[in-house]
């Protein structure tokens, strides 16, 4: 077992390890900062681009409301005259 460092040293290495701790909690901050900005980018970028899908099904089921689907008459088995 090393003895215990002397009182300077140890403040020393304590501010050295205060320092180093902090330098990384800021790059880990950092990081983060950027994974949700491209985050935020994606979501906008994905709602802009479902808002559009949106709107462009709106436009074709409307298209295909508007129709008037032919009469179709039913066809008889028994064997009568009509077939359509």
């Amino acid at each position: 077992m090393q003895p215990p460092p002397r009182k300077g040293n140890y403040a020393k290495f304590l501010k050295n390890l205060h320092a180093e701790q902090i330098n990384k909690l800021n790059l880990k901050n950092h990081h983060e900062c950027e994974l949700l900005e491209d985050i935020k980018s994606f979501t906008i970028k994905r709602s802009a681009l479902e808002r559009t899908y949106a709107e462009e099904l709106l436009k074709l089921t409307s298209q295909f409301l508007n129709k008037k689907a032919p009469n179709i008459p039913d066809i008889k088995l028994d064997g009568s005259e009509e077939k359509w």
